[in-house]
């Protein structure tokens, strides 16, 4: 594949426990500041799907920007996802990396084309951007990769 990747602007953390997290990471570090949503916010469709079927989730999500780059830290709800998964299968920790690239469709069609599969897709927090997770994670020991779409 050339490379379409330009744009690394978010790292993502699954937790059990949201509020336990964000007290020790500020504890710990001092970092604080964090805008935390409910997923999905109630002025949206999010048109969650779940390994190719249309499926709904619920999170706790927790943003804080550093700079250009944000991290996510998730805390699983109720309904099949992919956040679920991973904290089922892994416990806590480091789930994914995302970039958010103009050549969204190219991309995810050239991940599917080489067998990657897309396991999980929807719209943004605020509705204004879409995302795709797909199976990286026995390519790149246990990281996910997510795509955005800015702006569609």
């Amino acid at each position: 594949m050339e490379n379409l990747f330009s744009n690394p602007d978010q790292v993502g953390i699954i937790v059990a426990d949201l509020d336990a997290f964000l007290d020790a990471i500020q504890t710990l570090l001092g970092l604080d500041g964090f805008e935390v949503i409910e997923y999905p916010p109630e002025d949206i469709e999010p048109e969650t799907t779940y390994y190719g079927q249309p499926a709904g989730f619920t999170a706790r999500i927790a943003f804080r920007d550093f700079g250009k780059f944000q991290l996510e830290v998730v805390e699983p709800g109720e309904g099949p996802s992919v956040f679920r998964d991973f904290l089922r299968d892994h416990g806590p920790g480091l789930h994914h990396i995302r970039f958010t690239e103009p050549a969204f469709d190219q991309i995810c069609e050239e991940f599917e084309g080489q067998g990657i599969r897309q396991i999980a897709s929807g719209k943004g927090a605020h509705g204004t951007s879409k995302w795709a997770y797909f199976d990286t994670a026995a390519l790149l020991q246990g990281l996910f990769v997510e795509i955005r779409k800015p702006k569609f």
